[in-house]
């Protein structure tokens, strides 16, 4: 199993907890995207394609042909449809990608910026200080050297580019926010591929004013991705805000298991 991060969000800090209790009987991989963690920084115009395309890459080198459940997190979910995508049409060396189940976890929608308009700001609050606490003491600089594989050279090379990192990860943020290509505009056709949304709890939000009248609306989003596969589910997560990793880790785990049942073969 796969599992891809949103944005702003390291990949430990996502998954390492639930990794550790499904790689217990599976193949678990995570990875720190391009300009996160200990990645390379990223260029300035690295798109959300280029982005699908490493993570084709890591899919292909670590699966190969062998079947893989993906599990993408917020903007993370953005990613594995494209690459999904390109797996069921056959297109390029992502064909030989055999992606057995998608789980999206509150997933980020292709259209989500154009109907939240004036109601959601793209970027929270909490995400702009990390990246600005970030960049300052290079804090994903120094979690890097307590991460086995990593040379110390390595480490110190990197530090001088923590900050152009978080301004080049925030700079492709604005700009792509208002450029998502339309979901209808891909064309995606899921067929029955086995599909489990989980979407947060409307009431976590009750009393914070940045999320006052969008639960409707993601709740429609969140239907419009289920609607892709003709074999999918919709699971609110009770009392989860959209950070469901951190919040309910066991409602993630128990949609891994659910899924690696229906994927195995009969």
């Amino acid at each position: 199993m796969f599992f891809e991060s949103g944005f702003g969000s390291g990949s430990d800090e996502t998954w390492k907890s639930l990794s550790e209790k499904l790689s217990q009987t599976n193949r678990v991989c995570y990875y720190d995207r391009l300009g996160y963690g200990g990645s390379d920084d990223i260029a300035p115009d690295f798109s959300t394609d280029d982005k699908s395309m490493v993570q084709q890459a890591i899919l292909t080198h670590v699966a190969a042909d062998q079947p893989v459940i993906v599990v993408g997190h917020s903007y993370g979910g953005i990613l594995a449809r494209r690459t999904l995508h390109r797996a069921l049409n056959n297109t390029g060396e992502v064909a030989n990608l055999n992606i057995a189940g998608l789980i999206l976890v509150d997933s980020a929608h292709e259209n989500q910026h154009e109907i939240l308009r004036g109601k959601l700001d793209p970027i929270p609050a909490e995400v702009e200080q990390k990246a600005y606490w970030t960049a300052w003491f290079g804090v994903d600089d120094i979690l890097a050297m307590f991460r086995p594989g990593v040379e110390e050279g390595e480490v110190d090379s990197s530090a001088y580019y923590v900050s152009l990192r978080w301004a080049h990860v925030l700079s492709t943020y604005v700009r792509e926010k208002g450029n998502y290509t339309p979901l209808d505009e891909f064309d995606y056709d899921f067929g029955d591929l086995p599909m489990i949304v989980l979407s947060h709890d409307d009431k976590a939000y009750e009393g914070n004013p940045r999320f006052e009248g969008v639960g409707p609306l993601w709740t429609a989003l969140q239907e419009e991705l289920a609607a892709l596969s003709d074999n999918s589910e919709i699971r609110v997560v009770e009392g989860a805000t959209h950070d469901i990793p951190a919040d309910a880790p066991s409602a993630v785990i128990q949609a891994v298991e659910d899924m690696l049942i229906k994927v195995a073969p009969e």
